[in-house]
């Protein structure tokens, strides 16, 4: 069991690990290690957070690490309809809101911390892998999760949906 404010390992599927790798060390300042033939550890300070391996396991449990490349389809697949929903969510709402158009710069980055915290308190709580509603990472990690919610999930969302509605005044 870890012990209070260290990290707790998170997990990534997906098709190329190097590139994963690559992109976090960039983003987070985080360092490699490699590990067995199908995961890349992610550390901090030299402590592993994380490990390239499986977004499935929150549809099908811990099954999902001896699935081989059935599970990491299944992972990418999720991830991708996953942040469909999302963005499917954002436009939407952009229908009614036309100031989550106009300001995505803005709107944007908020909606990725609302994202963060609904993963956080309602979808992962209510997946296989049980996580307790009301438990959040240690402060470090939790600031590196909104920040990556805010960058990779938000922004783009946003400004997509902007690009998007532009597309259709035409």
């Amino acid at each position: 069991m870890s012990s209070p404010g260290s990290f707790c390992t998170s997990v990534l599927k997906t098709s190329d690990a190097e590139r994963a790798a690559r992109f976090y060390t960039s983003l987070l300042g985080w360092t490699t290690k490699p590990g067995t033939s199908d995961h890349t550890f992610l550390q901090f300070e030299g402590k592993t957070v994380a490990s390239i391996q499986s977004i499935a396991s929150g549809l099908i449990g811990r099954a999902s690490y001896d699935g081989g490349w059935a599970t990491v389809l299944l992972g990418a697949s999720l991830h991708v309809l996953i942040a469909f929903i999302w963005a499917a969510i954002y436009n939407g709402a952009s229908l009614k809101l036309p100031a989550l158009i106009r300001r995505a710069v803005m709107c944007g980055p908020i909606y990725g911390v609302v994202v963060y915290f609904a993963m956080q308190m309602i979808v992962l709580p209510l997946s296989a892998i049980r996580k307790p509603v009301f438990s959040f990472q240690p402060p470090l990690q939790m600031l590196q999760g909104l920040i990556v919610h805010i960058i990779c999930v938000g922004l783009p969302i946003a400004l997509l949906a902007r690009r998007a509605a532009e597309k259709t005044k035409r």
